[in-house]
């Protein structure tokens, strides 16, 4: 779940140059999206990928004033997502359970249900293998390149025909889409989560693996 997470930061802070100090936020926005789709009786993947979804539309919006900020001032903005994020996540109780918590169910696939640390292991191996061969792939596509093109200098990519607000708000929505898989495992993974559980030393922490 963490190798999500970090891979999916370093393709908005790596590879695309966009510096986030909110990827715990989105993370929980994938959580809680993901368990309160499950709890409905949404099948598993579904719910995933709802989950990924919900947190993709939420990272492009606050990925908005990546066009006019850049550097520490852009860090700055995504820490008002996470305070934001994070105050919902408490307050909003009748959708997450404010601070006692959103309990989800085993994942289950098929009639089968991943119960055990041994069993669900390898779904989640399997989720991530897919999620870092997707990025690997996104890197070598022309968005990818484009990215890159970003973070080594926004001028000379849009000299030569880069969208810097598109390809920007792009980046922002398949990093916090991929967040959201992360927190949708996680959900799953741990069968209960609580506001505490995506704070500003989840995003400290991400940040921290993907510079070492």
């Amino acid at each position: 779940i963490a190798v999500i997470g970090a891979v999916s930061l370093n393709l908005l802070t790596g590879v695309c140059g966009q510096m986030s100090l909110g990827h715990g936020a989105f993370v929980g926005v994938g959580a809680y999206g993901a368990a309160v789709l499950s709890n409905l009786g949404i099948p598993f993947f579904l719910a995933l990928l709802g989950g990924g979804a919900v947190a993709a539309m939420i990272g492009m919006i606050f990925g908005i004033p990546s066009l006019r900020l850049k550097g520490i001032y852009l860090a700055i903005s995504t820490l008002a997502a996470q305070l934001i994020l994070e105050y919902v996540f408490l307050h909003a109780g009748d959708l997450t359970g404010g601070a006692n918590g959103l309990p989800v169910n085993a994942p289950e696939i098929m009639g089968y249900s991943f119960d055990t640390d041994s069993k669900i292991f390898y779904l989640i191996l399997l989720v991530t293998v897919l999620c870092v061969l997707v990025v690997t792939n996104v890197i070598r596509t022309r968005p990818g390149r484009a990215f890159v093109a970003i973070r080594d200098y926004h001028q000379s990519a849009e000299n030569v025909g880069v969208n810097l607000f598109a390809f920007k708000l792009q980046a922002f929505g398949l990093s916090s889409f991929l967040a959201g898989i992360a927190g949708g495992l996680w959900a799953h993974y741990t069968m209960y989560i609580t506001p505490e559980q995506f704070s500003m030393g989840l995003s400290i922490s991400y940040l921290a693996m993907i510079i070492i």
